[in-house]
């Protein structure tokens, strides 16, 4: 058997797809439309027999002269048949390297598995580059792409790099999709939180007599230092402090009086 898909007369929108068996007498014309196969010619080429769509076929002549619909999978293959009213005429099935079984009904369809066409009598799926055997589950020539070692690895005639339930190489000269490049999430070290300092208490200079009136004054620092100071008289609202930073430094920084942070002592802290 012999494959060939070619430019024929030098019309670049016409292509002849050509299959020939031994002891075959039968010759098939096939119209392309870029890289599909829109119709099906007789032996001269002047007389339509079928058309194809992605949706069915048109068959023309004899006593199947009718439009035919398709179900297909993920994967484009053809998995229903039926007519304009919806009856199903044929059902199939496919392993996973295409190799079909008819579940229900009798007639037979020429694309089957991931869309190709198939070819009856060879048990092939042919594609505009390759023949793909689904009994051996690989092409049966090498990738025609120009140095296909370097995208593909050694081996040639596999299917989809051996993942068919997949990718589909619908040309026969299959480049597999670039994987994205995934980037590390950052590592993000937290910066050292300061530990507010532990402040004693601040008692004014001197002492106090009998009689005065201390008051014990709470107060919080932006920082979140919390400072006590005792203080002869009622509390200020607010007190300079100084708190060190990251690096060590000291920076000045005024605390308010806390809510209720004002205390009257029965008693002189200092005495």
């Amino acid at each position: 058997m012999s494959f060939q898909a070619a430019q024929a007369g030098g019309n670049a929108s016409y292509q002849q797809l050509r299959v020939t068996v031994r002891g075959a007498s039968s010759t098939k014309t096939f119209v392309w439309s870029g890289n599909t196969i829109a119709e099906e010619r007789d032996s001269t080429g002047a007389v339509v027999t079928k058309r194809y769509f992605d949706e069915g076929e048109q068959r023309v002549g004899g006593t199947d002269a009718v439009n035919y619909y398709y179900t297909r999978d993920h994967l484009g293959s053809v998995r229903e048949v039926t007519d304009a009213t919806g009856y199903l005429i044929t059902q199939l099935d496919y392993d996973a390297w295409g190799n079909s079984v008819v579940l229900a009904g009798q007639m037979q369809v020429d694309f089957g598995y991931t869309g190709h066409y198939f070819h009856q009598p060879s048990g092939l799926n042919l594609a505009m580059y390759r023949a793909y055997s689904p009994t051996l589950g690989r092409w049966l020539s090498r990738d025609p792409l120009e140095n296909p070692e370097m995208s593909q690895g050694a081996n040639l005639y596999w299917y989809v790099r051996n993942n068919p339930t997949i990718w589909v190489d619908r040309l026969g000269e299959f480049l597999p999709p670039i994987p994205p490049i995934i980037e590390p999430p950052p590592i993000i070290i937290p910066r050292p939180i300061p530990i507010p300092p532990l402040v004693p208490p601040i008692f004014p200079p001197g002492g106090g007599g009998s009689g005065e009136e201390w008051h014990r004054c709470s107060y919080t620092c932006p920082s979140g230092a919390k400072i006590e100071h005792y203080n002869k008289g009622p509390c200020e609202p607010t007190f300079p402090h100084k708190t060190p930073d990251e690096t060590g430094k000291m920076c000045p920084e005024t605390c308010h009086l806390d809510p209720g942070g004002d205390q009257t002592l029965p008693f002189n802290p200092l005495a």
